[in-house]
């Protein structure tokens, strides 16, 4: 399977668009904004929602047409909370008898489930950025300011 393409941003901040810039196209600039999370979204994926939000915001990543794919982010995470939740209460295995008598210790379900999301949580903390291995990749240059009289200087 191939690997997916690196967006844009990301690849400047990377800076591998100078060792090749015949490979940057330019794609189509989506429109930035403050987004608001989907009403769809459970109270625990719409923090996480708000605080994503604002982090990826000001890394300079996040443009409105990401909205939904970070609210699946989101989503996932409520998941992986969620499926926590229930192993803290009722531990990571249970007893079952099978058909001889014999007692059998079994994985709980939500173990199962609580996997899933932590990776679909990876794969999109991924997409924008956000998780360890990806930030190290990305090196950030300040911004000069441009000085406002440096245009009376002439």
């Amino acid at each position: 399977m191939a690997r997916p393409r690196t967006p844009s941003n990301i690849r400047i901040l990377k800076g591998t668009d100078k060792q090749h810039p015949e490979r940057m196209r330019t794609p189509p600039e989506p429109e930035k904004g403050i987004l608001r999370p989907p009403d769809w979204l459970s109270p625990q994926a719409r923090k996480a929602f708000i605080e994503l939000a604002k982090i990826t915001t000001d890394m300079n990543v996040l443009t409105l047409a990401d909205k939904t794919t970070l609210a699946m982010v989101c989503d996932a995470y409520a998941d992986y909370l969620t499926a926590k939740e229930i192993l803290d209460e009722k531990g990571m295995t249970y007893t079952v008898m099978n058909r001889e008598g014999v007692e059998m210790i079994k994985n709980h379900p939500a173990s199962t489930i609580k996997a899933d999301a932590w990776r679909r949580v990876m794969i999109g903390l991924g997409k924008f950025g956000l998780s360890p291995t990806e930030r190290e990749k990305i090196s950030i240059t300040p911004v000069k300011k441009k000085n406002p009289f440096d245009d009376f200087a002439d």
